[in-house]
């Protein structure tokens, strides 16, 4: 099917753009923020402080916009009061600017806004009331205690993991806890690496066949991470299955548009 050209243009793009807000996805803040902590003690106490961090941003940039309003009020008034023509294209300049900046501020306040909302909602998903929250800004020795063995637990096993022992400097933090404590970390570490190896071998053992393949072929070839997001899954790997059978023939591609970018002049 031919791709109407009249469809998408430069400037459409450009407008379109102009909405996406940068920022952590929902997941983003799932999997990266809150749950970069290992016990839900301190997720909760994590997703306090950015909400608390998000809304302290949202009440500065509305100052930093009414600042913003209030020179935009008087550059307007220089501008209208001005009679030489060069001041007044370069108080039309500074209008212009400062209308950039209004989009800036609108793009900002949106980023703040989603995230700050994603943080609302894993506490609400979590079923929490207010005297909960509450509690949880108490500090608690046996939460701080569980939090510290895991975390240490978990740094310990990704050290097993890649390099069959513990690291120097992990193992000089476990050091200074009690034995009991020590115990608990080096059984959490090696649980978690035991358990990895045995899935990486298994894995290891689905791929075998398609390894054996590619080295039998003549052409070999290297591995890209290029359209994973279609099968989740190494390119390379989805052509030697699709050669022995196990996946449909590879999708058409979509005709390109090539369009060419001028600035638009004011």
């Amino acid at each position: 099917m031919a791709v109407d050209a009249n469809e998408l243009d430069i400037e459409t793009i450009i407008n379109i753009s102009k909405k996406w807000a940068s920022g952590m996805s929902p997941q983003q803040c799932d999997m990266y923020v809150i749950h970069s902590q290992v016990t839900k003690d301190r997720q909760v106490k994590q997703c306090l402080m950015e909400i608390e961090n998000r809304n302290h941003n949202l009440q500065k940039l509305d100052i930093e916009k009414r600042k913003h309003e209030v020179n935009l009020r008087k550059v307007t008034a220089l501008y209208e009061a001005e009679e030489d023509p060069d001041e007044k294209e370069l108080l039309q300049i500074e209008l212009d600017s400062m209308a950039l900046d209004f989009d800036v501020f609108k793009r900002r306040k949106i980023t703040q806004e989603k995230e700050i909302q994603s943080f609302f909602q894993w506490l609400l998903d979590e079923g929490f009331t207010a005297d909960e929250l509450e509690r949880r800004l108490e500090y608690d020795p046996e939460e701080e205690r569980k939090y510290w063995i895991s975390r240490m637990g978990k740094q310990a096993a990704m050290d097993l993991a890649f390099q069959g022992r513990v690291g120097t400097g992990n193992l000089d933090s476990i050091a200074m806890m009690k034995e009991q404590d020590q115990k608990a970390i080096l059984e959490i570490a090696l649980q978690y690496s035991a358990l990895y190896n045995v899935s990486m071998k298994k894995i290891q053992e689905r791929l075998t066949p398609y390894i054996e393949q590619l080295e039998q072929s003549s052409d070999g070839g290297l591995p890209t991470f290029h359209g994973i997001d279609d099968s989740l899954e190494i390119g390379l790997l989805s052509e030697l299955k699709t050669i022995k059978g196990e996946l449909n023939a590879a999708k058409p591609s979509t005709p390109s548009l090539q369009l060419t970018y001028k600035p638009k002049v004011s």
